[in-house]
């Protein structure tokens, strides 16, 4: 069985072979285009809606704690000087319904955090328990015994302080992990855009390659057909 050899291949087919190479390519590299899109469009897609969402949630959650820490001292501050003293007590007991909604606010975002994150977010909710507590003593003692409800303020405050170390933590490293995706996506795009632009200039090259190639080939064959032409007008048939 004889090989097929692209000399012996009919006019049309080496004429249209270049073409119909350049074309092929094109087609994979826009397939290859829109699967990378796709995947770019992901990645885009998980910073804007989970990881985004998620750092400003639990930025919002600092700001209230800070807000309930805040609050406390006016509390203590109102009863000091007898200022509108009959709602402090049921002030106090919306700061602790307020703690109790930052809890189940950080659960929350517990579930949507990555597996080596969580840790952190459970040291947050016990920070929260241990000041919670702190915090139930204190608004319990202010209208009875603000002595003592000042004495226990400083229990408070030590809760809170340790709290505000592990949130900073938390949103450190919620950020980091954010700009990391971030620039992981950038450097994929990158290097996904020069494999296109080595590919189109791969493309032209082979292409040009093969066109000059035909034509060369083509050359050759019409060479001798116009030899064979110019023969059989002399009248040698025995070409």
């Amino acid at each position: 069985m004889s090989k097929i050899r692209l000399v012996d291949l009919p006019l049309i087919i080496k004429i249209g072979f270049a073409p119909a190479f350049a074309l092929a390519m094109l087609a994979i590299l826009a397939v290859g285009s829109v699967i990378i899109e796709k995947g770019l469009a992901a990645d885009l897609s998980h910073i804007t809606h989970h990881e985004m969402p998620k750092n400003i949630r639990l930025l919002r959650t600092a700001e209230r704690i800070t807000a309930v820490h805040g609050d406390v001292y006016k509390l203590l501050t109102r009863q000091a000087a007898s200022l509108d003293t009959a709602s402090i007590d049921s002030d106090a007991q919306g700061l602790l319904k307020e703690v109790d909604a930052i809890s189940v606010e950080v659960k929350n975002i517990r579930e949507l955090a990555d597996p080596d994150q969580k840790p952190a977010y459970d040291k947050l909710l016990d920070d929260l328990k241990q000041t919670r507590d702190a915090l139930d003593v204190t608004v319990a003692m202010i209208s009875t015994d603000f002595g003592t409800a000042a004495g226990f303020a400083a229990q408070f405050e030590d809760q809170y302080s340790k709290m505000l170390l592990t949130l900073d933590g938390l949103v450190k490293s919620q950020e980091a992990a954010a700009n990391a995706d971030a620039a992981a996506g950038e450097a994929r795009s990158k290097t996904i855009e020069l494999i296109m632009i080595l590919g189109s200039i791969a493309t032209l090259l082979s292409a040009g390659a093969i066109a000059v190639f035909l034509t060369l080939m083509l050359r050759r064959d019409v060479s001798r057909i116009a030899t064979a032409t110019e023969g059989l007008a002399r009248g040698d048939n025995g070409i």
